[in-house]
């Protein structure tokens, strides 16, 4: 039960901070019965501000705790996604890679050229530290997903897991979202892959994949949480709430040739608005 009601609270903060903006929301301290999406007025005094969309808030968490965690998914949830669409001799991008054991359990099953970069600089010296004797090959540096600093066409592959979630949850969101996806596609080959793991479904993330300038195949699906007991403390069946019981994966594929920038001229950019200002999701 502990595992999944982290995740559950973990996507409900989330999603509360793209709709109702920072500093409204609040992270869980003590027990509680209560499971799915996180209700701001039943929790004012249990729970302290998380700011997801701050890179002072990763820093401090991870000075405070070093312990290895996967957000979302662990390796085995996505491992058959990147078997089936990323080859063992690809260059490999891994993107807010905080402590992730991802790099690790991909680097053992033949996965060599692996990059992984977060804008923390205490999680990226754990790692480097933790890695540089067994997996000297696999690399870690300090970096703002917004500001790549590789050539164009550099990465066969991109893994996304909450990352962009993670800039939809700050001051600018929409701008960076767009930033940030530019950049992923810029460091991709042609045909590479960008794989997106989000606690968001298709009507909340489809207008920034969809953006000019990039020229996508995208594909949807969903898998399910990893999770230990689908009922609640007070024993109610939770499996049966609609979404909550998923994280959704998209696979998104550059495309050959031109962008949509190129083929349709007259088309104007979409307005992207920050998901914090929304009134609903």
């Amino acid at each position: 039960f502990f595992f999944f009601f982290f995740f559950q609270a973990e996507d409900g903060i989330r999603d509360a901070q793209e709709s109702r903006g920072l500093g409204d929301v609040y992270k869980r301290q003590t027990p509680s019965n209560c499971c799915g999406e996180l209700k701001r007025k039943c929790y004012r005094d249990t729970y302290k501000m998380v700011d997801y969309g701050q890179a002072e808030y990763w820093e401090e968490r991870y000075q405070r705790d070093s312990e290895q965690f996967d957000w979302y998914q662990p390796f085995y949830g996505i491992e058959h996604l990147i078997s089936n669409r990323i080859q063992q001799t690809d260059r490999i991008l891994h993107v807010g890679c905080g402590n992730s054991l991802l790099g690790e359990e991909m680097f053992k099953r033949g996965y060599k050229q692996i990059t992984n970069i977060d804008i923390s600089p205490t999680v990226i010296k754990q790692m480097q530290d933790k890695y540089k004797e067994e997996y000297q090959q696999m690399k870690f540096q300090v970096m703002d997903v917004r500001k790549l600093e590789f050539p164009d066409n550099s990465f066969e592959a991109v893994i996304d897991k909450g990352m962009l979630d993670t800039i939809l949850c700050g001051d600018k969101s929409g701008e960076n979202a767009a930033l940030m996806l530019a950049e992923v596609y810029r460091v991709l080959t042609k045909s590479g892959v960008y794989i997106c793991i989000s606690y968001a479904d298709v009507s909340r993330r489809e207008e920034y994949f969809a953006m000019e300038n990039m020229n996508w195949d995208v594909v949807s699906d969903k898998i399910p949480k990893p999770v230990v007991s689908k009922k609640s403390a007070g024993g109610k069946d939770i499996s049966k709430e609609e979404g909550k019981d998923f994280h959704y994966v998209y696979v998104l594929t550059k495309k050959e040739g031109e962008s949509k920038a190129e083929a349709k001229p007259e088309t104007k950019q979409p307005e992207i608005k920050s998901e914090k200002t929304r009134e609903t999701l």
